[in-house]
């Protein structure tokens, strides 16, 4: 059975701050399941694969099974309109 957490820090009348409980929260996730890698952040182009047979997306673990029907497809991605 997981032990009690105890927050840290100024804490007013018993409650805590939005901010305390996610970072509660995701101390406790860590524990459980292990630290999650972040994704870097989302560059200006995509690659894809496909079958080229049938034109679905596989996975490239797929596409290295059967190379000769696998495309690799890069794609840009559209500009953030303001």
């Amino acid at each position: 059975m997981p032990r009690e957490r105890t927050i840290k820090g100024p804490v007013k009348r018993g409650t805590i701050t939005e901010r305390q409980a996610r970072t509660v929260a995701k101390e406790i996730l860590e524990e459980r399941y292990g630290k999650q890698e972040r994704h870097s952040k989302q560059g200006r182009y995509h690659t894809v694969v496909r079958d080229a047979k049938t034109g679905r997306f596989i996975t490239v673990k797929e596409a290295e099974r059967r190379k000769a029907t696998a495309i690799v497809e890069t794609i840009k991605r559209p500009k953030k309109k303001k």
